[in-house]
């Protein structure tokens, strides 16, 4: 009834069970959408242990428990792709929810805020993504001239503003001569109050 009764697309690309407990609903999931990536965030991690010792065959393929050393908008992150954001289905367990309240409030506003993110980086790809390969195709066939770097094997360092860099002009000075820098053009004015000068600046739009 559940499944029922929740509102999905023809074919999810991920199938999100917040609260799973045995394998019940998963295994109709993943029957019903044989396509779908289903991931199972529990609330106790006591729940996955008892899962995989009573049901073995059923253990999930991907899941998210409290001790998991990600958080889990992470751990949403690393497992589910901005193409797949549009044919998300949730899915919560109603007895988990009334069990852990505040894991359910908590796990809800995390999905919610993973989500909020995900769709605001498609709209930026999608007002850049034309401009910025116009650009890159213009600019490049305007270049005049270019140079090979030289190979070498000696450790890169990125310099970017902030309070970091300050802290780090220190050693940066000091090995020197040891390590391939790099320089984005706000910690430009932070190297050359310092006197370090960088192998190669990059500039790019900001956009």
């Amino acid at each position: 009834r559940l499944v029922d009764r929740t509102k999905t697309s023809e074919s999810p690309a991920v199938c999100l069970i917040l609260g799973d407990t045995f394998p019940y609903l998963r295994n109709l999931l993943n029957e019903r959408y044989p396509e779908a990536k289903v991931i199972s965030l529990f609330y106790h991690d006591d729940l996955p242990v008892l899962v995989r010792n009573r049901f073995p065959e059923s253990a999930p393929d991907h899941l998210w428990s409290p001790s998991n050393p990600e958080d889990l908008r992470s751990y949403l992150r690393e497992h589910i792709s901005e193409l797949e954001i549009e044919r998300l289905t949730l899915f919560e367990w109603p007895p988990s929810a009334r069990a852990f309240p505040e894991q359910s409030r908590n796990a809800k506003q995390a999905v919610e805020q993973f989500v909020r993110e995900s769709a605001g980086n498609r709209i930026t790809t999608a007002a850049f993504a034309r401009s910025w390969l116009h650009n890159l195709l213009a600019n490049y066939l305007s270049l005049d001239s270019w140079y090979a770097l030289s190979a070498h094997n000696r450790p890169t360092v990125i310099a970017a503003s902030g309070p970091s860099l300050v802290r780090a002009i220190p050693a940066i000075r000091r090995y020197r001569d040891r390590v391939f820098l790099i320089a984005l053009p706000s910690s430009l004015e932070a190297l050359a109050t310092s006197d370090v000068l960088p192998d190669m600046v990059v500039s790019i739009d900001g956009g």
